[in-house]
């Protein structure tokens, strides 16, 4: 009997202190009023009487002065989002008709932390580059982004970073459409060397002009290089949408003692190479 008194005396002192605070919570709610014609502006107030509320903690009312029979005002600009206005940037889903196309560079692979040319050289994603992807599918997924068709180019870094981005959006049925012509640029001879040597070796404004040129190529590769997308089986068998490259198709069925038929894979381009393939 002593214990079930014990235990229904601590229940009613938990439920007074409950009222107690919740009572104290709203006196100090009563004294906030909120102008809705002023953005972020809040007008704070005393009681009627003159006489401001008990506080909730002591450490609080020692930190504010005692309120006079004036009425006090302060202005508290606060960075809040009304419900009807738009974040910069952030296209909500379902209020317009209008297709949407997003473009997400890939993620970061070991090529981009060593500094080289990339081009059509094939590398996967670094660690790193698999996260960004996971980032970039967490983003679309938070802002209520959904797809009907994914499109990517052949490398493996797009592929990749498509595959983290909807399995991040539970969207792994997505179609997914492959395409030669949304490859990167090919970089022809810089292919896979440093962009640190080559600014050594040919200067800065060089470097600068066959990274940023519209127009301008960088040196083509040999139809004997690696780097060459003539040379990767993969290509040669399942590009069909380039014109057969006479001087090719010569050399290698001369070499082969058959016929060849190449295609006109590119051996350097320009951004407005890329372009032209590309759209």
């Amino acid at each position: 009997q002593k214990v079930e008194t014990s235990r229904v005396t601590t229940l009613e002192k938990s439920l007074l202190k409950l009222k107690e605070d919740q009572e104290a919570e709203a006196r100090y709610r009563d004294r906030m009023i909120v102008d809705p014609n002023d953005d972020g502006r809040l007008t704070l107030t005393s009681d009627a009487n003159g006489a401001p509320s008990a506080p909730m903690e002591e450490e609080i009312d020692s930190k504010f002065e005692d309120f006079d029979n004036q009425t006090t005002e302060a202005e508290i600009t606060l960075n809040i989002q009304k419900p009807d206005e738009e974040s910069p940037g952030i296209v909500k889903q379902g209020d317009s008709k209008d297709p949407v196309v997003v473009f997400v560079r890939h993620g970061r692979t070991p090529h981009n932390q060593l500094g080289l040319f990339t081009g059509w050289e094939d590398p996967p994603l670094a660690p790193d580059g698999i996260e960004d992807a996971r980032n970039a599918g967490r983003l679309l997924k938070m802002h209520g982004f959904e797809f009907d068709v994914v499109y990517t180019s052949w490398l493996t870094r797009a592929i990749e970073t498509a595959w983290y981005c909807i399995d991040e959006m539970d969207a792994c049925w997505l179609p997914m459409v492959k395409s030669w012509r949304l490859n990167e640029r090919m970089y022809g001879a810089l292919t896979g060397k440093s962009k640190q040597m080559i600014a050594n070796e040919y200067g800065e404004d060089q470097l600068k002009k066959w990274r940023r040129g519209f127009k301008i190529q960088p040196p083509p590769v040999s139809s004997y290089s690696l780097s060459y997308p003539g040379n990767d089986y993969r290509r040669t068998k399942y590009v069909k949408d380039l014109r057969i490259s006479l001087t090719e198709t010569i050399n290698r069925s001369l070499e082969a003692k058959r016929l060849q038929v190449h295609r006109k894979f590119p051996k350097t381009e320009s951004l407005w190479d890329c372009m032209q393939r590309s759209i």
